[in-house]
């Protein structure tokens, strides 16, 4: 099978850390988040049911409100 090139893809509960910017000290980076936390902490009304469809369309949401808010 074919490595697939990953070059071009990003974490979005990274982008969220950075995005929320509560720095953990001890472990010297930003602290992550579930994408379930980031939707109670964003006011989404979107479920999370931990199905793809689901998850995809939460996940999303989550990158809309991020970058409306740059």
């Amino acid at each position: 099978s074919e490595a697939v090139d990953t070059s071009g893809f990003f974490c979005l509960m990274q982008l969220y850390a950075q995005y929320r910017g509560e720095w953990d000290a001890a472990r010297r980076s930003f602290r992550w988040h579930s994408l379930e936390t980031a939707r109670r902490q964003l006011g989404l009304s979107l479920p999370n049911a931990h199905r793809a469809r689901d998850d995809a369309l939460l996940a999303r949401a989550v990158l809309h409100v991020m970058a409306s808010s740059a």
